[in-house]
């Protein structure tokens, strides 16, 4: 038989592929509220993943280290995108005005 901790396991990885289901939702699916800028085949590997709910959340071959890790390359590409702007920014006007406003206080 299932014992109740085989059971609670299989409880809280179903709640944490929801989180990760809602995350996709907000942020990874096309037209999303809040569609972060990431390569298409990224987008594509998300969407053959998590786009059906209930297939997404009874995926037993989503393993919990796989959930720790699931996100990792989107969070990189942001990281990539906010460097670039940064990077863009060290070299305005605005920058610099404000380099000169610090330095003469």
């Amino acid at each position: 038989g299932t014992d109740c901790g085989d059971i609670a396991q299989q409880v809280m990885i179903k709640n944490f592929k929801l989180i990760a289901y809602y995350l996709y939702q907000k942020y990874i699916a096309r037209c999303c509220e809040l569609e972060v800028n990431i390569p298409s085949s990224f987008r594509i590997e998300y969407d053959t993943l998590m786009n059906d709910k209930v297939e997404w959340i009874n995926n037993v071959d989503i393993l919990p280290n796989d959930l720790l890790v699931l996100f990792d390359d989107v969070c990189l590409e942001m990281f990539k995108l906010m460097e670039h702007s940064l990077a863009r920014f060290k070299r305005s006007d605005e920058y610099k005005q404000l380099l000169a406003t610090i330095n003469s206080v």
